[in-house]
């Protein structure tokens, strides 16, 4: 699974200082301080020192991803074989329904239960279909603020003031053809030095943590105060 297909990130990870900012000290009387002009002078930014992120490689790799998009597939077994139960239920009442000579009461309460147990299918097709989507929807968020806040962590011990985001392969080799105005809009960067890209620092300090939540077991709920 192309575990990146189901994730539209922002495309700016991280910015530590706004780049407009000058070395400038402000006049006299100017503005920046408030009606009098008395702030204080801004601190001037940091040598500029630009990082990159492949969001999508730490989808792919990142254990914590693969083990949710796991947990995903396996309920999605479970329910793929609850519904072929019912699949296989109504096609046993339409052969009972359409057995030549059956007893007109059988063959009416077969083609109530046939309409009974469509209902039901469609239902929860619809009911598993809304509960993925937002278990997706959530993990996506989760996940990706995690990843923004140990991008901003590993730039601030590093010095770096600028991290963006960053997509590798071309776009052609790309299975999913639909959307390519949007793929293209968030490839943010185009080219850059090796040296600049950080992904796999930051993937290695994710991996770690997450082995030390993994080894902490589940957190245990506090009790109501």
């Amino acid at each position: 699974m192309n575990r990146f297909a189901l994730i539209a990130a922002a495309a700016l990870l991280m910015c530590l200082q706004a780049m407009a900012q000058t070395d400038v000290a402000p006049k006299p009387g100017g503005g920046g301080g408030g009606a009098g002009g008395g702030g204080a002078p801004k601190e001037p930014p940091p040598p500029l020192k630009i990082g990159v992120v492949d969001l999508s490689k730490i989808y792919d790799k990142w254990a914590k991803v693969k083990d949710f998009t796991d947990e995903l597939e396996l309920q999605k077994k479970v329910q793929e074989e609850e519904l072929g139960k019912m699949d296989k239920e109504v096609k046993e009442k339409i052969t009972i329904r359409d057995t030549p000579g059956i007893n007109i009461k059988i063959k009416q309460n077969a083609q109530i239960e046939i309409v009974q147990l469509k209902a039901k299918f469609e239902f929860m097709v619809q009911m598993w279909n809304e509960q993925v989507k937002r278990l997706l929807e959530e993990g996506i968020a989760k996940y990706f603020d995690e990843i923004q806040a140990e991008v901003d962590a590993y730039a601030k011990e590093n010095g770096y003031t600028l991290v963006l985001k960053t997509e590798s392969g071309p776009l052609s080799g790309d299975e999913n053809k639909s959307g390519s105005g949007e793929k293209i809009a968030r490839r943010v960067v185009l080219s850059c030095h090796p040296g600049m890209d950080i992904t796999d620092d930051v993937l290695a300090r994710l991996e770690e943590k997450y082995k030390k939540e993994k080894a902490a077991g589940p957190k245990v709920p506090e009790p109501p105060k």
